[in-house]
Formats: structure tokens, C-alpha cells, sequence
């Protein structure tokens, strides 16, 4: 939306495209927020598509900050599209204040201060894994407080941490957890991109 000539695409297809984000957008505060909380949950590694990524140990339903970071944005994207196609400002000025007020859940929920952390929303059981995929959330950008973002990107790139001769580490090299599986310490091409794209 924001690096492209949107002019091109049929009214018709902005049109569906639209459409089709709003009803996912509501799938996932309709059907995956278990506890009514404004914070989506996965049901399983599936969903994720870390596949094995260590903050899993908690468990499911899981609660975890990258998922809820894109959501945020998706939600940004419904009233830039929604605008183009001519949807009414009130509704696009809700999908963006719901944007901004999962951010603000985000950063309430998620930031221990020091690190990203995943938890059950059954259990409240909280990850202590050093996972990369949580640090994705910095794909949110300026909407998250500076002192998050430095903090964040000093514990990815600190001693022994995620970074290797060959890019990020998707686990730290120093956690209990790391052990060469997709999202448990491999360099992976899907982190390597959103921490790029992020910082």
C-alpha cells in the first residue's frame, strides 16, 4: 500500500481484498481470544509457523506478541485500503484506534521489561526461553517506545546470543532450549527477513 502505484488495481479487487481482511481480522478476536482479553491465541504450532519454536514449552492456547504485531498492523492496512475504496472515516478510524490499542496491549502484556516473553492464557505460564521469533514484535516499528526497541535489539545482538557467522540464530546459542531445530536455533530464512525488515 505504502510502495506501490495502487492505481492499477481494480476497484473490485481492492474492493475484495479488503473485505477479506476485515473478516479475518474479526476470525481472530471471535474465535481465537479464548479469554476475551483484546489478545489473539494460538491453538497450535500451526499456527505460527514456527513449527517447533521453544516458547512453545507452555503451551497452547499461547498468547505470544509477533501474531498480535502483525494483526496490529493488518488493522492499520484495513483503513488505508478501506479509505482508497471509499469505506466511511468512522470505520477506518476504528480499525485504527483497535490498531493502536493492541499495540498498547502488546507492550502490557508481553514487554518483562528486559525481553519479549510468550504465556498460556490457560495456565499463565510464562515462556524463559531466549526465542527470536518473539523479537518479530519489533516489526511494529516506531509504534513501540523507544527505550522497548533499544532494549530489545541490545538482548538480540548481546555476547553468545542470536548472532552467528551466518545470520541470526532463530533460538540463543546460549539457551537451555537451543537444539538445531527450525525455530529451536537454525538460521532461517523467515526470521532473517522480518528482523530485517523490523530493524
Amino acid at each position: 500500500l505504502d510502495n506501490c502505484d495502487n492505481s492499477e488495481i481494480p476497484f473490485e479487487d481492492k474492493k475484495h481484498i479488503y473485505q477479506g481482511m476485515v473478516r479475518w481480522t474479526e476470525f481472530f478476536f471471535k474465535c481465537r481470544d479464548i479469554d476475551k482479553d483484546g489478545i489473539w491465541e494460538n491453538r497450535s504450532a500451526v499456527e505460527t509457523g514456527w513449527e517447533d519454536a521453544a516458547y512453545f514449552e507452555v503451551g497452547f492456547p499461547l498468547a505470544s506478541p509477533d501474531l498480535n504485531a502483525y494483526l496490529a498492523i493488518q488493522m492499520e492496512a484495513q483503513a488505508k485500503l478501506g479509505r482508497m475504496i471509499g469505506i466511511d472515516e468512522k470505520t477506518c478510524a476504528g480499525f485504527e484506534a483497535g490498531a493502536k490499542a493492541l499495540v498498547q496491549k502488546i507492550i502490557e502484556k508481553f514487554w518483562d521489561g528486559e525481553r519479549w516473553i510468550a504465556f498460556n492464557c490457560e495456565t499463565l505460564k510464562k515462556s524463559d526461553t531466549k526465542s527470536l521469533p518473539l523479537f518479530a514484535t519489533l516489526i511494529l516499528g516506531k509504534r513501540l517506545p523507544q527505550d522497548i526497541i533499544d532494549k530489545s535489539i541490545k538482548y538480540i545482538f548481546e555476547d553468545n546470543a542470536f548472532l552467528t557467522p551466518y545470520g541470526l540464530a532463530s533460538e540463543a546459542l546460549d539457551s537451555d532450549y537451543f537444539a538445531h531445530g527450525w525455530s529451536r536455533g537454525c538460521v532461517n530464512t523467515p526470521v532473517q527477513l522480518i528482523l530485517c525488515m523490523a530493524l
